[in-house]
């Protein structure tokens, strides 16, 4: 709209966005090439060649980054893939693959934001179905073939990209390009989903891609001030599209764990080669990170609100935030998709504290966060344990059956092993209950011979020295417990 330009404008293409130069001629309007529209007054005289002056001049300011435009709405219709058409889905992936070993350095902001526009939008090609005709005649083998060769150029591409974003340390990331790098992320792991990646070290390369991404992003999320309203909002908006990353993350660990690809599943190693307990570890780290960003938001919110709630955008996975300080109440809730969820703390609390060496926050927090499926599915045994022997051993190494719920202090942004005070009252954690006809059932034998049916129902949490689901410490409280709400205490 040439109303709200007054010298010479530019149009991006992809996304079709306008920005307005400052302090241009008309002559250097009409040189700088076909995107450029002269909009001030008067008509732009032709080109003349002129002998270049003595002295270096200024060049006219930089445009501003279109990134800094883009909404919800905007990452929606990219994700989505709507205004794509299959040549230029063709280009986008032949140019991706073509550019695999030798690709473009990460330079600016604008070029970050070029190279994330083409990942989501190759990433929303493969995962719509319908977009498969569109897919190189250069891959071999069936769709799903296909689809993995293009993931797999995919996946490096935008770990480089993170990566070299990282350093350029002088360059501060904005809610605006949070948001773009988070649904990004989403999506090309969603896109995984449907490619059904299950290599080891593809899912490596997208959990360092998400690890690089929120070190970049924390600083936009935490900042309170000298920020907009908008900017804070999509920042907040990012966060849940890192969320249902980070769950789909989780989901590719699991898969790749249960592949055939995977007959010696590595859960634990010499440090030399990815292990899945690892790659669990840095997924749930890097999420810790997401909520030690929000805890700044939580120090400003209006008498009587005591932390901050995020859902992810797909809404499987939510993430509630609270200063320790603040945290004084019994008892933190938070909504899910399904239905609430909670943990009591004792009233006497031990926690290991460790020197913040000067690091500018240093405030004590409590996060939660619900994930709709399990998280540690890949180390659960192939074949169930008996429930005699979870009772004998202490011990469960099967897949949680209706969701985790995880609880963290946090400090220093490092966890703190919280516990409770010896001879004091347990930690209380409240879940949503499965329907009796979900629950686990084995036929057991009496003393008098006869068979009956045992519900199994017990209470778990993920132990991370044996990197498996332990009973150890924990039990139901069935006084508490009622048909849709289940009653953990662990000591």
């Amino acid at each position: 709209d040439n109303s709200v330009c007054s010298n010479c404008r530019i149009r991006f293409d992809t996304p079709v966005r306008y920005a307005c130069y400052a302090n241009w001629t008309s002559d250097q309007c009409m040189e700088a090439g076909d995107n450029y529209t002269w909009c001030g007054g008067g008509t732009a005289s032709p080109p003349v060649v002129t002998t270049p002056p003595t002295e270096v001049t200024s060049p006219p300011t930089s445009p501003p980054s279109f990134i800094d435009n883009i909404t919800d709405d905007d990452v929606g219709k990219i994700k989505e893939g709507d205004s794509l058409n299959d040549t230029e889905v063709g280009k986008a992936i032949d140019e991706l693959l073509e550019e695999e070993e030798d690709a473009p350095p990460i330079d600016s902001v604008d070029a970050f934001a070029d190279r994330l526009v083409r990942a989501i939008q190759v990433a929303a090609a493969l995962k719509n179905a319908s977009r498969d005709s569109s897919l190189p005649n250069g891959t071999e083998g069936d769709t799903k073939a296909q689809k993995r060769v293009i993931m797999r150029a995919l996946l490096k591409d935008l770990n480089k990209v993170a990566t070299e974003r990282g350093r350029l340390g002088d360059v501060s990331s904005s809610g605006s390009e949070v948001l773009l790098s988070a649904a990004t992320l989403a999506t090309t792991i969603e896109a995984a989903d449907e490619a059904e990646t299950d290599e080891i070290d593809d899912t490596a390369m997208a959990v360092n891609t998400f690890a690089s991404l929120v070190t970049v992003s924390r600083r936009a999320i935490a900042q309170t001030d000298n920020a907009t309203p908008q900017e804070k909002a999509k920042a907040l908006s990012g966060v849940g599209h890192y969320l249902d990353a980070a769950a789909g993350l989780f989901r590719q660990l699991n898969r790749t764990a249960k592949s055939l690809r995977a007959p010696n599943r590595r859960l634990s190693g010499d440090g030399a080669t990815p292990t899945y307990n690892d790659m669990a570890w840095d997924i749930r780290n890097t999420t810790s990170q997401l909520g030690d960003s929000l805890v700044s938001r939580v120090a400003l919110l209006e008498e009587g609100k005591r932390s901050v709630e995020v859902a992810s955008a797909e809404g499987g996975t939510s993430m509630r935030v609270a200063t320790r300080d603040q945290a004084d109440e019994a008892m933190l809730s938070m909504g899910t998709a399904e239905q609430s969820v909670a943990v009591g703390f004792p009233s006497a609390v031990d926690s290991s504290t460790t020197n913040c060496g000067g690091q500018m926050n240093t405030a004590e927090s409590v996060q939660l966060v619900w994930w709709s499926d399990d998280p540690f599915q890949y180390a659960s045994s192939d074949e169930q344990q008996d429930p005699a022997n979870v009772t004998t051993n202490n011990t469960l190494t099967r897949a949680a059956a209706q969701g985790t719920f995880t609880i963290s202090g946090r400090r220093c942004g490092s966890d703190m092993q919280l516990r409770a005070s010896a001879g004091g009252e347990p930690f209380r954690i409240f879940l949503p209950r499965p329907p009796s006809h979900q629950l686990r059932r084995s036929l057991q034998q009496t003393a008098n011979g006869n068979m009956t049916v045992v519900v199994e129902d017990a209470c778990g949490f993920w132990n991370d020295t044996t990197t498996q689901w332990d009973t150890q410490g924990c039990r139901v409280n069935e006084v508490l417990s009622n048909s849709s709400t289940l009653c953990c205490e662990c000591d």
